[in-house]
């Protein structure tokens, strides 16, 4: 998902994102449940926010704190300096993925502009 993100104008220094998402995975895992994971870094190798999203239809193994499998993965990154953001730009995602419905539409949407859609001007 490094990759993906990377391939943005907004990321100068790919190895520098990876390593501060590792670092961040380190400190505690960001499979938070409910078959989602959102990893995140905060770092200077962006100049602003991106986001990505993965998705495995039959989940896949990630150290999830309920130890289920994660079916969504939602990477956030972003310059160290804006953390107000951040933090409002996590809790929005957090916020869209506790609704039920609206993550099991998310998994079973049939293309990436399906996916784009639904989560446009959220």
């Amino acid at each position: 998902m490094v990759d993906v993100i990377a391939s943005s104008p907004c990321v100068r220094d790919k190895e520098s994102l990876f390593q501060a998402v590792l670092q961040r995975e380190r400190t505690m895992t960001t499979g938070v449940g409910i078959g989602i994971a959102i990893p995140h870094a905060k770092t200077d190798a962006c100049s602003d926010f991106v986001i990505a999203i993965g998705r495995k239809k039959g989940g896949l193994v990630y150290d999830s704190l309920d130890g289920g499998l994660v079916y969504l993965v939602i990477m956030i990154a972003g310059p160290a300096s804006r953390y107000d953001t951040y933090l409002n730009i996590h809790a929005k995602v957090v916020l869209l993925m506790a609704n039920a419905e609206f993550r099991q539409k998310l998994i079973n949407a049939e293309t990436t502009d399906e996916i784009y859609a639904m989560l446009k001007g959220k």
